[in-house]
């Protein structure tokens, strides 16, 4: 049926170009063992700029690792299909 899926350790972040695109996600998360989530939205995210700006700040670097880990993951794997 065409679907993909892509298995993530503990403790990682799905949904982050939603949050800072404000766009709609372009797939869905599904658990398969028992998962506890937290959810982040924009605003919230807005409001620990604003409040905790620290925090903020090292979130920011940690979704920036991420992104850049999962674009070059991606990269191997579309050069492998090629």
């Amino acid at each position: 049926d065409g679907m993909m899926f892509t298995r993530y350790p503990p403790c990682t972040i799905v949904g982050e170009m939603g949050v800072f695109t404000r766009g709609v996600r372009s797939a869905d998360a599904v658990a398969d063992v028992p998962t506890r989530v937290r959810c982040l939205t924009a605003e919230r995210l807005e409001q620990m700029m604003r409040e905790a700006p620290r925090a903020a700040l090292q979130f920011h670097a940690y979704v920036i690792r991420l992104m850049a880990m999962r674009l070059a993951q991606s990269n191997d794997e579309i050069q492998t299909l090629l």
